[in-house]
């Protein structure tokens, strides 16, 4: 276990919010990404969980294939 401070040291998160505000905080943000494209947050998703298995070349591979089919 470590501390909301320390997460956000070592770069785990990228914010840190009172407990009080994180449901507004997290409300907000899911609010911006209903906005995104849902066919690029599925390309996003698929090129994480595919890429966390693959070798650096190949998940950058992956990531280039998936962009490209969005722009078509």
């Amino acid at each position: 276990m470590i501390t909301a401070a320390e997460a956000k040291k070592i770069k785990m998160v990228n914010r840190v919010v009172p407990r009080k505000e994180l449901l507004p905080t997290v409300e907000k943000l899911a609010d911006v990404i209903r906005n995104y494209d849902w066919t690029a947050l599925a390309y996003a998703k698929q090129a994480v969980v595919e890429g966390l298995d693959l070798p650096l070349s190949q998940g950058l591979e992956l990531e280039a294939r998936l962009v490209n089919l969005l722009r078509y």
